[in-house]
């Protein structure tokens, strides 16, 4: 009893095996093209923090600046409410600590004008802070 044995080529091997193929093809495809914006998205990622920290200090300078000039041009409500901002975001930076956008001597010297605000102690920020623009305004 010898049994006939034939066997069917089977295309549907071909076939997976083809589809497969498409599908690694497809994915790395799609690896060579998320490469390069990884690689975009790292290099923004290491300056974002120095980016921050400008921003916060250029924020703080620009309420300070804000304050002496509408002061000084005699718009005591609006200077009022940049010296507040002011003082706000400069007690806000000197309660981060490390993460602060001043430095350890900005800090340091602003801390014994915090707690009471006066006229001068503005001007005195403005000097510290901003010495071209504090010298011109604060005479």
């Amino acid at each position: 009893m010898s049994e006939n044995v034939q066997s069917k080529p089977v295309k549907t091997t071909h076939r997976i095996r083809r589809f497969i193929l498409y599908v690694a093809q497809l994915l790395v495809a799609f690896l060579l093209g998320f490469v390069p914006m990884w690689l975009k998205f790292y290099e923004c990622s290491i300056g974002f923090p120095e980016a921050k920290r400008q921003l916060s200090r250029a924020r703080i300078l620009n309420s300070l600046a804000s304050a002496v000039i509408e002061a000084r041009r005699g718009d005591y409500d609006p200077a009022r409410q940049a010296a507040s901002d002011f003082f706000t975001a400069l007690r806000a930076e000197a309660d981060a600590g490390a993460s602060s956008a001043l430095s350890q001597a900005q800090r340091e010297g602003g801390q014994p004008l915090l707690p009471s605000v006066m006229s001068s102690s503005l001007c005195l920020l403005a000097t510290m802070l901003l010495p071209q623009i504090g010298c011109l305004m604060c005479k």
